[in-house]
């Protein structure tokens, strides 16, 4: 996300910091949206180029809507149909923009979602039949699809879509057959693939894939055994894994993904309102991740939810202060950059020792935050009438993942005249 807001002759320019230094996950909550046109069981969602999400398929249906954040409305109007009914396929965006679709009934064909178009054209069709597999991004753009089931068996083979070429190679083997298996990219490189079912019970196991080496490796185990479960990435570098079915029916519980410990947790996190399985899964630009669709023995199929808050924000600066404004209450710290950032190694070195750190809190709305300068900046400001430098800004809901973001500021001030 860039963006670029001005007041009082001052600039502000916004890139995101891939994975900020700290998280907080305090009574992070599921809340309703808006419901889908029609009930799907076994959809699958992906994040449009427009923050926007695109939910395919479930119950054999050949049809999908978009879901947009800022209105919490679907719709299905002026999207085409898929070339072939899905339930349980697997839906990754590309680098383009353009949403693979793949699977689903233990089918082997794939197609391709344009998003200015809003129709679907076929694709190369995957070694294999597979539904309920799982799917992620790699960092070279390919996509991996491990698991799922072929009509007669649990799958634990692999393979990868090579959108350059329109073609599928396999890969190595996960270590254990998942059926109702599930996806994530993570900020590493490597992808997550949780749960499922083996060939003799549910699982809480995951694994992940190293692309360099094109290999899977066992990490820590949930706390919950979860077949079908919904899984996203959050905006800092954790991944949510929620729901799902264990051995005795649908579960409501939700965990979080380390990929610096490798470990899950539960602490903090909240449980959605009913439990749920099956459901379509995609992150939103405001951090939050999108819930639709899915099965449980109170879930109306056509509902959807929302994981956390609003932790997306945007920012100004007049005189001296940081205005940022939020749409939950919450912290926002204000302090110097620390290593190379979306900007450049050289930009934030110039920056240190300009900014001393502060804090302000409250929201929605304004948080308004008084920037501290040292007093080499406050010299150059006087003398100059103005200053550039990088802040690491981060703002950290009351209930929410924290998003920190890397600003650009540049205040310039009247000198006055002798």
């Amino acid at each position: 996300m860039r963006s670029r807001v001005g007041m009082g002759g001052l600039l502000v320019a916004i890139a995101l910091v891939a994975f900020p230094a700290s998280a907080s996950a305090a009574a992070i909550t599921f809340t309703p949206t808006g419901s889908m046109s029609v009930g799907r069981e076994g959809p699958a969602g992906a994040e449009l180029p427009d923050g926007k999400v695109l939910v395919v398929g479930g119950t054999n249906d050949r049809t999908s809507e978009i879901y947009d954040p800022a209105t919490g409305a679907f719709s299905s109007a002026g999207i085409g149909l898929m070339n072939v009914p899905r339930v349980f396929p697997i839906a990754v965006t590309l680098r383009d923009g353009r949403v693979l679709v793949a699977g689903g009934s233990s089918d082997s064909s794939a197609e391709l979602f344009d998003p200015t178009t809003k129709t679907f054209t076929p694709a190369a069709p995957m070694g294999g039949r597979r539904s309920g597999a799982a799917a992620a991004l790699l960092p070279d753009g390919r996509v991996l699809v491990a698991g799922g089931y072929n009509g007669s068996t649990y799958l634990q083979t692999a393979e990868i879509y090579n959108p350059t070429t329109n073609s599928w190679s396999p890969t190595n083997s996960m270590g254990i057959e998942r059926y109702g298996t599930a996806g994530a990219s993570l900020a590493d490189g490597r992808a997550l693939i949780v749960g499922g079912n083996s060939l003799s019970a549910p699982l809480a196991t995951a694994e992940t894939f190293n692309p360099a080496s094109s290999t899977f490796s066992d990490v820590g185990s949930m706390g919950t055994q979860r077949i079908s479960p919904s899984v996203s990435p959050l905006p800092d570098g954790r991944v949510l894994v929620a729901g799902g079915q264990d051995a005795d029916g649908q579960v409501a519980s939700a965990e979080l993904f380390d990929p610096r410990t490798n470990s899950f947790s539960g602490a903090g996190i909240g449980s959605m309102p009913v439990p749920r399985d099956d459901a379509a899964t995609a992150p939103l630009p405001t951090g939050q991740v999108l819930i639709a669709g899915g099965a449980g023995p109170a879930v109306d199929t056509k509902s959807a939810l929302l994981f956390g808050v609003p932790d997306n924000f945007t920012a100004t600066v007049k005189g001296r202060k940081l205005i940022v404004t939020v749409a939950a209450t919450g912290t926002v710290s204000v302090v110097g950059p620390s290593g190379a950032t979306a900007s450049g190694a050289l930009e934030a070195k110039k920056s240190k020792g300009l900014l001393r750190p502060s804090q302000g809190s409250g929201g929605p709305g304004q948080i308004k935050v008084k920037l501290k300068f040292t007093k080499r900046a406050a010299s150059k400001l006087a003398r100059k009438g103005k200053l550039k430098f990088l802040a690491s800004i981060t703002f950290s809901p009351d209930a929410g993942i924290p998003r920190t973001e890397t600003l650009k500021l540049k205040v310039k001030l009247k000198l006055k005249r002798h």
